[in-house]
Order: structure tokens, then C-alpha cells, then sequence
């Protein structure tokens, strides 16, 4: 055997058993910083998931609650009609001709105002708010917000400077 290899000091060996413990705990340590962070991760990421699922289911009951709708107001559009009709009719029997045609006509313009006539597209609402309102284009931009507090911006300076 070799005699310089067993010839290790003391103080050596606790620097290296001071050095394997501190090590040791070290490692421990952490393991359980980073699996409490991993296992905060998962529960983020299941949480968000759950979410995320909610948001789906919600969504779709939106979605049905607006057909059914739609669908119930067709329903009642076409009722309205129906009625109307039994009343145009009851009142040509039962009635001078005059109230008659009345019936006939208020119904009509009725059904016009909210059917859209065959072959036309409904439109969509229009924004009649003053300065174009939130359907413009512009709408909350830096410029249009300048237009309603008086004040320029630096790109409005900008211009107004090169154009001066």
C-alpha cells in the first residue's frame, strides 16, 4: 500500500464531513423549494384548466341562451302574425270595410318595422353618438381623445407644426 495515502490529517476529514453534510443539506433543501414550486406549478396549471373549462361551458350556455331566443322571438314574431291575420280577416267578416283596411294597414306597418322585407338583410344598429361614437374607427385613441379634451398631442403637435 501506498504510506502518503493513508497519511491524511485529521482536520481534512472533518473539512470533508463539514463539506458532505452541509452537501447533504443543501440538496435537501432544495428538493423542497423546487418541488413545492412544481407542485404549486400543477395546481396553477389545473386551476387554469378548470377555468378554462368554465369559460367554455359558459360561453356555450351564452351561445344557447341567444338561439333559444332568437328562436322564441321568431316564434312570437310569427304568432303576431298569425294574430294579426285572424284579425284581418275576422274584421273583413264582421266589420264595415273601412276598419277593415285600418286592421290591414296597422298590421302591416308593424310586420315592415320588424321584419326585414324579402331579399333585404337585416342591418346592424347604427351608432348615432356625436363625434362617431364607439363604432369609428379612431375611438379611444390618443388623437380622438385630444378632439373632446382640447388639448394636442405630441403627434397632433407634430403635424400641426409641419403643416404650419
Amino acid at each position: 500500500m501506498n504510506p502518503g495515502f493513508l497519511d491524511v490529517d485529521v482536520d481534512t476529514i472533518v473539512l470533508l464531513v463539514i463539506a458532505l453534510v452541509t452537501g447533504l443539506l443543501l440538496g435537501y433543501l432544495a428538493g423542497r423549494v423546487f418541488s413545492r414550486a412544481a407542485q404549486r406549478k400543477r395546481m396553477l396549471t389545473e386551476e387554469l384548466k378548470q377555468n378554462q373549462q368554465s369559460s367554455e361551458v359558459f360561453h356555450h350556455d351564452v351561445t344557447e341562451h341567444f338561439v333559444k331566443t332568437s328562436e322564441l322571438i321568431k316564434n312570437l314574431t310569427a304568432s303576431y302574425a298569425e294574430l294579426h291575420q285572424h284579425l284581418a280577416d275576422s274584421a273583413s267578416k264582421l266589420a264595415d270595410a273601412e276598419t277593415a283596411s285600418k286592421i290591414a294597414e296597422a298590421g302591416s306597418v308593424q310586420l315592415e318595422l320588424i321584419l326585414p322585407q324579402q331579399g333585404q338583410q337585416a342591418q346592424a344598429p347604427k351608432d348615432y353618438a356625436p363625434g362617431g361614437g364607439i363604432l369609428e374607427d379612431g375611438y379611444g385613441t390618443v388623437e380622438e381623445l385630444s378632439d373632446y379634451t382640447g388639448e394636442e398631442t405630441g403627434s397632433s403637435k407634430s403635424a400641426n407644426l409641419k403643416a404650419g
